[in-house]
């Protein structure tokens, strides 16, 4: 009887060891793996953790708690050298079609019709970063991070001597695919390309400057190929501003407490600023016969009597002419003008009555010297 449970306690061990290993497979058919011949995969979940013993609902649960100065949850590499000056195993490129990721994640999302959720619940990868949680759940957590990121990308070019070359290079590439064959039926209400959700939670105040988008390097040029936005979502030009504030600040383009300075505009579309006594205002000189034109704001006469010909007025409004008669001749206006409480259609080269500011009222020209 002795030995009949020994053989039971035997049988039922063997029994268990290969129930806990069954979910193991092993393949010799990939052909494509030149290294190893065998691959090895399983059916289930898998837990690497020091203190949980399943996955619960995940296929593969990583847990670990601080155990050093550098501590991992998980690392991937591929083509790394095992030492200083190894590279017998390294991989090195050789075909323009080879595609070398450290790690894809696909995710196939089907629904059924009719299924609305109303929040990011659906997504490819999700990276959260935990502070503040009770310490009724077991965190203590009270010490002070200069700088930390829910998600950290990096790329590192060194210097080896080689002039190897990059003919772009993305630290975050974004694309979005659409099928290629026209008519499709899906539809997309607003795409964002880069979208930071309100704040969830009362406690904003907690921050005591923020930036949406923060962009330090002073050699970077940015660029929006779009319509760029600032306080609207309205955006109907090529930079739309809703000011929340009057007037707009810009601070590089500062003009002093002086109200003689002022932004101007070149012909490039370049806005600096500048004095009132360093602008140079359009003017013409005129010897004969002229028809005035809203781009010249100032006319000097030098010759001998000639007409000077005004569009109406109501094409004028709110505008001014200034003429100046320093010739031999008269002026004469095809159109008179208020001068107080008289009507003149002509300027005279006397010394006091040679000149005139020509202000429209949208029916009448007017004198406001």
């Amino acid at each position: 009887m002795k030995v009949f449970f020994t053989f039971l306690s035997v049988f039922l061990v063997s029994l268990n060891l290969i129930g806990q290993n069954s979910n193991w497979k092993k393949d010799t058919t990939q052909i494509f793996n030149h290294d190893d011949s065998t691959v090895i995969w399983r059916y289930g979940g898998v837990a690497v953790s020091h203190a949980f013993n399943s996955p619960y609902n995940s296929k593969f649960m990583v847990t670990d708690k601080y155990r050093s100065i550098n501590n991992r949850g998980m690392y991937v590499s591929i083509n790394e050298p095992l030492g200083v000056n190894d590279t017998t195993t390294v991989g090195q490129a050789a075909d323009t079609q080879e595609a070398h990721n450290v790690f894809v994640a696909n995710h196939y999302a089907n629904f059924k019709p009719n299924t609305n959720f109303t929040d990011v619940h659906t997504s490819t990868a999700e990276f959260n970063f935990f502070r503040g949680i009770s310490d009724s759940v077991g965190f203590r957590d009270g010490g002070t991070l200069s700088k930390a990121a829910v998600l950290k990308l990096s790329g590192t070019f060194g210097h080896n001597g080689r002039n190897y070359r990059n003919t772009e290079f993305d630290l975050l590439n974004l694309r979005f695919f659409t099928d290629q064959t026209s008519g499709n039926p899906a539809l997309i209400d607003n795409f964002y390309g880069i979208r930071f959700e309100d704040f969830r939670g009362v406690n904003t105040s907690m921050i005591t400057k923020g930036w949406g988008i923060f962009i330090k390097p002073a050699i970077l040029n940015n660029f929006f190929g779009g319509k760029v936005g600032i306080g609207t979502q309205d955006v109907t030009h090529a930079l739309t501003i809703d000011a929340v504030s009057n007037p707009l600040k810009v601070k590089g383009l500062a003009t002093t407490a002086s109200p003689t300075s002022i932004l101007v505009v070149n012909a490039d579309g370049e806005v600096s600023k500048s004095n009132l006594a360093d602008q140079v205002r359009s003017f013409q000189i005129t010897n004969t016969d002229a028809t005035l034109v809203d781009a010249i704001e100032i006319y000097i006469h030098k010759g001998g009597n000639a007409t000077y010909t005004l569009p109406p007025a109501s094409t004028r409004t709110g505008k001014t002419w200034s003429i100046s008669n320093v010739g031999s001749g008269t002026i004469l206006l095809n159109i008179p003008f208020y001068d107080g409480n008289e009507t003149r259609n002509s300027i005279i080269n006397k010394s006091g009555a040679n000149k005139f500011v020509l202000f429209s009222d949208g029916t009448y020209y007017i004198s406001i010297k």
